[in-house]
C-alpha cells in the first residue's frame, strides 16, 4: 500500500452581488465634547438624508467611536470619529448616490466600499469538489502508471477558507431618490476570484 499526498486546486472568477460600504465622519478641534458632537451631528444629518432617500437608518451599522487627543510640536489636537456600515445590493447607481449624498452635505468623512458574496458557502462547496475530482485524476493517473489502482482517500486537508460560511444578509429593497445619471452607473460589479486549496492523501495499491 502506497500514499501520495495530491494536492487538488480549484477557482472561479464571480461577480460580487453584496457591496459592503463603510462610511467614516470625522473632526478636529481642541476640546473632546466639541469635535465629538461634530461627529455625532454629521452621521446623525446623513443619517437623515438617507431616511428620505428611502433607506431606513436601522439598516446601518454601528463599526466604532473614537476620540483621541495628540500633540505635536506644542500643538495639542483632538480627533473623533464615528464609523457605520451599510450592506446593500451591489449596484454602482446606489453607491454613486450615496457618494453624492455624503459631498452635498458637505460632510468631513471617509468613504470605503468593497464588494462581497451572499452565497460564499456554496461556492466554495462546489469549487472543493471540482479540487477533489482535479486531484483523484491525477491520482489515477500516477496509480496507472505504477500498475496499481487508487484505493480510497486517507485524509484531506484544506487552506484558505475563512471561519464564517454563512450567507450574507443585506437590505434588499432600497429605493433611492436618482441624483442626475452619471456615466458611471452602469459599470459592473466588482470581480473576485474565489479559490480551494485540498491537500489529499489518496491510497494507492
Amino acid at each position: 500500500m502506497s500514499i501520495f499526498i495530491i494536492e487538488g486546486f480549484a477557482k472561479r472568477e464571480v461577480e460580487c452581488d453584496i457591496a459592503n460600504i463603510e462610511i467614516t465622519f470625522r473632526a478636529t478641534g481642541k476640546n473632546s465634547h466639541e469635535v465629538s458632537g461634530k461627529v455625532m451631528d454629521q452621521c446623525d444629518s446623513f443619517l437623515e438624508m438617507m431616511i428620505k432617500a428611502g433607506i431606513k437608518a436601522e439598516s446601518f451599522s454601528f463599526e466604532d467611536d473614537s476620540v483621541d487627543e495628540s500633540s505635536y510640536d506644542d500643538s495639542y489636537k483632538v480627533c473623533a470619529e464615528r464609523s457605520v456600515t451599510l450592506r446593500i445590493p451591489f449596484d454602482m447607481k446606489e453607491i454613486n448616490f450615496i457618494q453624492s449624498t455624503l459631498q452635498s452635505g458637505k460632510f468631513n468623512y471617509e468613504l470605503s466600499v468593497d464588494g462581497d458574496l451572499s452565497n460564499k458557502a456554496e461556492i466554495r462547496s462546489e469549487l472543493s469538489k471540482e479540487a477533489l475530482k482535479s486531484s483523484r485524476q491525477e491520482a489515477e493517473q500516477i496509480a496507472e502508471v505504477l500498475g496499481i489502482k487508487v484505493k480510497g482517500v486517507e485524509s484531506i486537508s484544506q487552506n484558505g477558507w475563512e471561519e464564517d460560511e454563512a450567507d450574507f444578509i443585506c437590505e434588499k429593497e432600497v429605493c433611492f431618490e436618482r441624483a442626475t445619471p452619471r456615466p458611471s452607473d452602469d459599470i459592473g460589479s466588482k470581480k473576485i476570484t474565489e479559490k480551494v486549496s485540498l491537500k489529499i492523501k489518496w491510497i494507492l495499491e
